[in-house]
């Protein structure tokens, strides 16, 4: 009876710590993003009317069955997002009863973003004025109504809808319309709730349209630029990192007509120190070994010349990009089509986490660069799926990682599909010795290019608040308050602080979104697309988004939880400060981190400062910005935050105790220091036992 009674007692706690444990994760509604019905979200998407038409590209005179083949295949392979799912259901039960003239609109609209189209057919943006009464946008929001239980089945990623963010990202004031835009009568390009309508292909070489000093062309007829629509220029100043170049042009370079045109309507002007070495090696089809800092335009330098050497009337893989993520890929796939979307270049991009069937079908077409992760670029190869015989451009983007020995095994295996007169092309920020060996085995006689006269970039300032663990939250909540953010990235070390600290950072007022690993894949991409396009200000992530991730919005990066080697930090770091813009990296250290500190700065040869009294705009914010606009927490929540604030107790601010060679020993009760200018005071931490589980 005895046992019984404690089997019994022994069910009922760990039934009550689950329930807790429940109730402690992120509280989801029956419909975690409702419709909105209110008059003021209706009047504040009036400005989505103004948004100009696209661009219309090429459409061959096909016959309707062919037509029709064509739509619901490009409908279909779109992939897994809720953009998708809208299109891919909609090609699935319609397009097969639509007659010549009904195909042909919904042709045209597939020109649109298919975000754009997506909040236009379940209500969250109003259309523009071309789509406003049509038919087919009808039926659409008819087939989305329908299709709900699909469709609107989208991930609390943020504990709120983030189109609702009650305090939208304005757009620097350093950007200035051309005086074409301006004096046209047209209305503006973008709507407010966009960020960034300047930028919209944002990626770690985006650079300032061509100017008047560039428009010299290799040929003497230069008349094919006066019609290109290259983005408004960025008038954001620019470090030593992306402009100390020797003067040579693009059109220098020898490259096709049509892959400049999609250069220049990218917004290029002149290239990058890094692609101004690598880029004319790679066109000898040379193999290439090269380093340059983080954000300073190593995707390009790779994707140019990959372009340049693809023959489009030959259907087969010609270029094997390899990435060590799944939204590194999927940025350099969008990199590769937008500089190649004169040139007729089928590119593809595969990754883990997609089904398998969906790429074997899109191989089954005419693919010439095939973009992805190892592990999936592996199984298609062995599957026989994705022909390598007859690739001869290989790519490893973010080397070190791909040569770590998480990746080894499968990049051994991967190589043997790949012909043996391939050009090897290897671009890092670091090269650590893994990569000598990689080099001395499969590389012929490579052209090494380092561009690393120091570690980090100089447009990122780097400061440390010494902190207890206690006042971490609190302290992240004062940065939020004085800082002037743009777009922040936050880091943890572990996927279950990263949950916490961004249902904390909801808490507290800010909008938020989070990402790391253990995340579908589906969920990872809306969070990668939402926060690109400045929909939300704060990403709270793992080290999932430390390489290649390329946001140019992004002016401050907060190691919430200090890293533990000088490789992360820097990557980290370097999510700020993208192609020579300015940004702030700031690092919450508690006594435990002093040990990691210290051996980052040595092994860097950099110094992180303390953190001043007040940190001056023009460290990390462009010059004529507009005035300090600080978070706002929601109205909601500031009767909340109000009480939870308490006066901040006298104190000099100390920096991190350095450790020295001849004392080592950790004092097992540090004495407290405090930033009084950052005014901490005692607050309930991230690990609050009334509503979450503590850290380990």
């Amino acid at each position: 009876m005895l046992q019984s009674s404690l089997r019994t007692l022994a069910r009922r706690s760990v039934s009550s710590q689950i329930t807790r444990s429940l109730s402690a994760t992120v509280s989801r509604s029956s419909d975690p993003w409702p419709l909105p019905h209110t008059p003021e979200h209706l009047a504040s998407t009036a400005t989505n009317s103004d948004i100009p038409p696209p661009t219309p590209l090429p459409r061959p005179n096909e016959p309707v069955d062919q037509l029709r083949a064509r739509l619901v295949y490009q409908s279909r392979k779109r992939g897994t997002l809720e953009s998708d799912l809208l299109l891919s259901t909609f090609a699935r039960d319609s397009l097969t009863t639509m007659s010549e003239t009904e195909l042909k609109e919904y042709d045209k609209l597939l020109d649109e973003p298919d975000w754009d189209i997506y909040y236009w057919c379940t209500g969250e943006r109003a259309p523009p004025a071309r789509w406003a009464n049509t038919e087919l946008l009808e039926r659409l929001r008819l087939h989305a109504k329908n299709e709900g239980r699909v469709i609107r089945r989208m991930p609390a990623l943020a504990f709120q809808p983030p189109i609702f963010s009650p305090d939208p990202v304005p757009a620097p004031a350093s950007y200035e319309e051309p005086e074409s835009v301006q004096a046209s009568p047209s209305p503006k390009s973008h709507p407010k709730t966009r960020f960034y309508p300047h930028l919209p292909l944002q990626q770690s070489m985006s650079q300032p349209a061509p100017s008047s000093s560039t428009t010299s062309s290799a040929s003497n007829d230069s008349s094919w630029k006066s019609g290109l629509r290259p983005p408004p220029k960025d008038l954001r100043p620019q470090t030593e990192d992306v402009t100390a170049t020797k003067g040579l042009e693009f059109e220098d370079m020898t490259l096709r007509r049509e892959l400049l045109m999609g250069i220049f309507e990218a917004g290029f002007e002149k290239p990058s120190p890094i692609q101004e070495e690598a880029i004319p090696i790679a066109l000898t089809k040379r193999d290439v070994l090269a380093r340059a800092k983080n954000g300073t335009g190593k995707t390009a330098a790779f994707v140019i010349p990959t372009l340049q050497q693809v023959d489009v009337n030959k259907p087969k893989i010609q270029a094997l990009l390899l990435v060590p993520t799944r939204e590194l890929a999927l940025q350099t796939s969008q990199v590769c089509k937008t500089l190649g979307k004169h040139m007729g270049i089928q590119v593809m991009v595969t990754t883990g986490g997609t089904t398998l069937k969906d790429d074997i079908l899109r191989l089954s077409e005419s693919v010439h660069v095939l973009v992805g992760t190892p592990g999936r670029i592996l199984d298609l190869a062995g599957k026989g799926v994705a022909d390598l015989s007859e690739c001869p451009v290989f790519v490893m983007d973010e080397a070190d990682k791909l040569l770590s020995a998480e990746f080894a095994p499968v990049m051994e295996q991967l190589l043997s599909f790949l012909p043996g007169d391939r050009q090897v092309m290897l671009f890092s920020a670091t090269f650590p010795m893994i990569v000598k060996d990689f080099k001395d085995k499969h590389m012929r006689s490579p052209y090494e290019i380092n561009l690393m006269d120091e570690l980090t970039l100089r447009g990122v300032t780097q400061y440390y608040a010494y902190v207890e663990e206690r006042q971490k939250v609190h302290c992240l909540n004062t940065l939020f308050s004085k800082l002037q953010i743009n777009q922040s990235i936050i880091f943890c070390n572990s996927t279950q602080r990263v949950e916490l600290l961004a249902k904390k950072v909801t808490e507290l007022g800010y909008s938020c979104f989070y990402s790391h690993a253990k995340m579908l894949q589906s969920h990872r991409n809306r969070v990668f697309h939402d926060f690109r396009n400045g929909v939300s200000r704060n990403l709270v992530c793992s080290d999932l988004l430390t390489r290649g991730i390329d946001i140019q919005a992004v002016n401050v990066v907060i190691n919430f939880d200090f890293p533990k080697n000088s490789e992360t930090y820097l990557h980290r770091i370097g999510r700020s400060g993208r192609f020579g813009h300015l940004g702030l990296a700031i690092n919450l250290v508690t006594y435990e981190d002093r040990f990691n500190l210290y051996k980052i700065e040595q092994e860097l040869g950099t110094e992180i400062q303390p953190i001043p009294q007040t940190i001056d705009r023009g460290l990390y914010v462009a010059p004529n910005a507009p005035e300090d606009q600080h978070q706002k927490p929601q109205p909601q929540q500031q009767q909340q935050q109000q009480q939870q604030r308490q006066p901040a107790p006298t104190a000099i601010p100390a920096p991190v105790p350095r450790p020295s060679s001849s004392s080592t020993n950790r004092s097992p009760h540090p004495a407290p220091r405090f930033l009084n200018n950052l005014s901490i005071s005692p607050s309930p931490s991230l690990s609050s036992p009334s509503t979450m589980a503590r850290f380990p």
